[in-house]
């Protein structure tokens, strides 16, 4: 007997998820959706309890033949016949030594990412509003770098939808993207309500850190896709005690309502839309990492952690300066 090439493809070979078998007692019909094969046999019910090995998966070749001796010369050209079809895939076997899931990596790292935020962010604004030392530059500065990003995000994101993905992750990437467009709309409505006019904003410059931050994010998206699905989440996670308190910072800094609303409108919008679970959905889809990507992307996880802390120092301390441009918008 001819040895069959599907050996080469499947160790442990499946019934694709969605084949549906119908047996009568001549043989079964392997049905997917508008297509399939019928298998017939003097021995039906043999047949059937092999197809529903099959449906389970996790037996060789070889295992199958013993299971169904009846049948043991007939396992081979079956699985070619459904193999030709597409109608097998491979059981799930365990990772390689090193290996992740793409769940497993985001698991780790969100270890990494409270680990990291603990030992270096120190949130100098968060604790300026609670303790009521923030100036209304301060606030104002805040929002004037949160546009920058806003803004930029469709542009930003915009490359990892050119890469080849699942259906799923593809569709997920499109989602995120058309939530985005004009957000920016929002936060140009508070700055509106402190004097900052839309056409101003188009000549302002963002501070060094906010400027990193936006090229980050650009280039794993065109050239880092795992590190882009990685560090995504950092910018759209919801934070309500930070909105909270920056509610509160405004009110007791004489600031008008209608500086804070469009703030707390867009960070709901984040919530509703649950942004914050973006990361979970795009990693939950791959399916293995090696240890040497997985490496790569926790340094670039931890440095844009690092940047979103430099950029709060840096944005405290420069809208600190009474005499500093706001907004920046150099001639």
């Amino acid at each position: 007997m001819t040895k069959s090439l599907h050996l080469s493809l499947f160790e442990r070979p499946r019934l694709r998820p969605g084949v549906v078998l119908l047996d009568d007692e001549n043989g079964v019909d392997c049905v997917y959706r508008e297509q399939g094969c019928r298998i017939d046999t003097d021995a039906p019910a043999e047949l059937i309890a092999l197809l529903r090995h099959l449906s389970v998966g996790g037996a060789s070749e070889a295992e199958l033949a013993r299971r169904h001796p009846n049948l043991a010369g007939e396992v081979p050209s079956i699985l070619s016949g459904l193999d030709s079809l597409g109608l097998l895939t491979e059981t799930a076997t365990a990772l390689p030594e090193g290996v992740v899931s793409g769940g497993q990596l985001y698991r780790q790292l969100r270890r990494l990412a409270d680990r990291q935020h603990d030992e270096v962010v120190s949130g100098p604004m968060y604790r300026a509003m609670i303790d009521g030392s923030i100036t209304r530059q301060q606030l104002i500065g805040y929002v004037l770098e949160y546009y920058h990003v806003v803004s930029a995000a469709p542009r930003l994101v915009a490359p990892a939808l050119a890469k080849e993905e699942p259906e799923t992750v593809a569709a997920a990437l499109q989602n995120f993207y058309v939530s985005e467009l004009h957000h920016d709309r929002l936060i140009e409505q508070s700055l509106a309500a402190v004097g900052i006019r839309a056409e101003q904003l188009r000549q302002v410059e963002p501070l060094p850190m906010t400027f990193a931050l936006c090229a980050s994010l650009g280039a794993y998206a065109a050239q880092s896709p795992l590190s882009f699905k990685a560090v995504l989440y950092l910018f759209e996670e919801a934070a309500s005690d930070f909105t909270v308190a920056f509610s509160a910072a405004a009110a007791s800094a004489g600031m008008p309502r209608e500086f804070v609303k469009p703030i707390v409108a867009h960070a709901r919008l984040n919530d509703d839309q649950e942004h914050g679970n973006i990361t979970a959905t795009l990693l939950g889809a791959v399916p293995a990492v090696s240890a040497e990507e997985a490496v790569t992307v926790q340094k670039h996880l931890a440095i844009m952690i690092e940047t979103f802390a430099h950029q709060e120092d840096e944005m405290m301390a420069y809208y600190a300066d009474p005499d500093a441009r706001v907004p920046r918008i150099f001639r």
